[in-house]
């Protein structure tokens, strides 16, 4: 009500009436004003949140991602898969908290990655997931079929360089995790209808019994 409308109706008022209305108003003001925060809420802090939502991941900065999610932009997500290497190369100890829980998504957009026709996009992808395998240690654990079934769609490729880091990751994965768990997945392509696939899993295998024995 404005001040001047509750004026009238007070004056309309008996004496006993506004003299109780007149006690309460002096008891509201003798009440102490609770204190608002003096911590603004500055367009630093703000944008310092809005920055934090705009991660995937848990740490890949969303335009990162969507580079790697760009499967016309060759150039674009190349960038996005050095980008994404760097900061798995340079992952911390609280990062890599916040990464594991996302590791699922990750792998399978890495997949997706695979499936360029490009070959510098795919080397830099087998990279990142060897990479990511070796800074993950034990935390791979979950994951050992899902890295070995997108890694798959380049098994018995004949260029040298998708050999050798496919040797990587699945070294990687067996440093990680007990090699014979790794080896029975690997296995399951013995049967795969391509000889080239058969002698690749052969000399994968045979790479893991000579480096971790056969005890293990």
């Amino acid at each position: 009500m404005k001040p001047k409308r509750f004026n009238e109706e007070v004056a309309k008022l008996s004496a006993e009436q506004r003299s109780a209305i007149e006690q309460l108003c002096t008891a509201k003001s003798a009440i102490p004003q609770r204190k608002t925060s003096s911590k603004t809420v500055t367009p630093e802090h703000t944008n310092s949140y809005v920055v934090d939502m705009k991660f995937r991941f848990g740490i890949i900065p969303s335009v990162v991602s969507s580079m790697l999610n760009n499967d016309i932009d060759v150039p674009s997500r190349i960038n996005g898969l050095q980008q994404t290497k760097s900061i798995i190369e340079n992952m911390k100890e609280d990062e890599m908290k916040k990464f594991v829980p996302h590791l699922h998504s990750y792998f399978v957009t890495l997949g997706n990655v695979l499936d360029d026709l490009n070959f510098q996009a795919i080397v830099l992808c087998l990279e990142l997931i060897s990479i990511s395998v070796q800074r993950l240690g034990n935390n791979v654990a979950a994951h050992v079929q899902q890295v070995i079934s997108i890694t798959s769609k380049h098994f018995g490729n004949q260029k040298v360089t998708i050999k050798r880091l496919i040797m990587a990751i699945c070294m990687n994965l067996m440093s990680n995790v007990t090699p014979k768990i790794v080896v029975a997945y690997l296995c399951e392509y013995l049967e795969h209808r391509s000889s080239r696939v058969r002698e690749e899993i052969t000399n994968v295998i045979t790479c893991a019994l000579l480096t971790f024995g056969d005890s293990k």
